[in-house]
């Protein structure tokens, strides 16, 4: 067999690997970022938000989102949460059911949670930081 036919047959498997991990390279880097969400209570008119940062810890990640309403602080939380590396690159809770799942291209975080049979997305816009 030629070079060049073995050349041709592989390019595609080798560009099928290096936009994973350019993939992978994008999620890992987006987790570095702070992320918002907002939302306004219908009949107060009150202005909810809530921001998630996530910090690494070797091969574990811990997530801590805070909650605010009317700009004043009211509540936090932090889980663990490992990441994957199925697909794009995600993280998987711990402890509780729930994904982040990274678009870096759109600079959103998407959060899927779940309790029994009830599943909840919230979606979070990356905030511009300057890093």
């Amino acid at each position: 067999m030629e070079l060049s036919t073995i050349i041709k047959e592989l390019r595609p498997a080798i560009s099928a690997m290096l936009r994973y991990w350019q993939t992978q390279g994008a999620s890992l880097r987006a987790m570095k970022n702070t992320y918002r969400r907002e939302w306004r209570e219908k009949e107060q008119g009150i202005i909810q938000a809530a921001e998630i940062r996530i910090y690494e810890h070797g091969t574990i990640y811990r997530v801590h989102r805070i909650f605010y309403t009317d700009g004043h602080f009211q509540r936090e939380e932090t889980w663990l949460a490992t990441y994957g590396w199925q697909s794009s690159g995600h993280l998987i809770a711990l402890g509780r059911e729930g994904y982040l799942i990274f678009d870096p291209l759109s600079k959103l975080l998407h959060v899927e949670e779940w309790t029994g049979n009830t599943v909840q997305l919230e979606i979070y816009h990356e905030l511009n930081t300057g890093v």
